[in-house]
């Protein structure tokens, strides 16, 4: 079968279902009342036992932090014109704790400070807006930047957006923030008319990584 997928460092690997009271939930909640409460409050072992709750950890290979999906080179017939990059983010994620893309946002929201998870989030996005602005040279000087209007992740999608501008500053790449709604639809209408698309790792990005995949794989 045709691969319509390189990595240019990895993907992020299968989501792993944790249970309240298993060692990952317990290492999260000990890790999120540490930073609630500066450590001045230690959770005990057996304290979650028996609550009901599930959560999913993924996790991610060390050291990934972009995945670029193309198409085939025998593309189907209805998009044989098109020619499009998408480059989408993987931000880290230890098996032992929640996304970054989640605490980002969660924390603040909690009050929690997260000053070492943003300098991370901002690590990673920087390298992939540079391979995105750096294929974008290479595909009509051209990069359409996917956001989600309304979402959970309002902070990330800004960090994404900043990493973008930073890296495509004076490089002659014209980028161009759109709707993921409208990004969607032009990726199944009118792909011919898309050079190089990047996202921030979020579910919306995901899904229409997997659609633009199904379509031209």
């Amino acid at each position: 079968s045709n691969s319509f997928c390189t990595l240019l460092v990895s993907m992020s690997r299968s989501i792993t279902l944790a249970a309240a009271g298993c060692s990952k939930m317990q290492s999260f909640a000990t890790t999120l009342l540490g930073k609630a409460t500066g450590n001045a409050v230690a959770l005990a072992p057996g304290a979650a036992a028996g609550a009901a709750a599930a959560i999913a950890i993924g996790e991610a290979p060390a050291g990934a932090h972009t995945v670029v999906t193309t198409a085939p080179e025998a593309k189907p017939a209805l998009y044989k014109d098109s020619n499009v990059a998408f480059v989408r983010a993987v931000l880290p994620a230890a098996a032992d704790q929640l996304p970054l893309r989640d605490l980002v946002d969660v924390y603040p929201a909690s009050g929690i400070p997260c000053d070492a998870e943003i300098a991370q989030v901002k690590a990673s996005f920087a390298k992939t807006a540079q391979t995105a602005v750096d294929l974008a040279k290479k595909n009509g000087n051209k990069l359409t930047v996917l956001v989600k209007q309304a979402t959970k992740h309002a902070r990330i999608n800004e960090l994404f957006e900043e990493a973008i501008t930073e890296a495509s500053a004076g490089s002659g790449v014209a980028v161009d923030f759109v709707g993921s709604a409208q990004v969607s639809n032009t990726l199944i209408m009118f792909p011919e008319t898309l050079g190089v698309v990047a996202a921030a790792d979020t579910a919306s990005a995901e899904n229409a990584e997997a659609m633009y995949a199904s379509l031209v794989g």
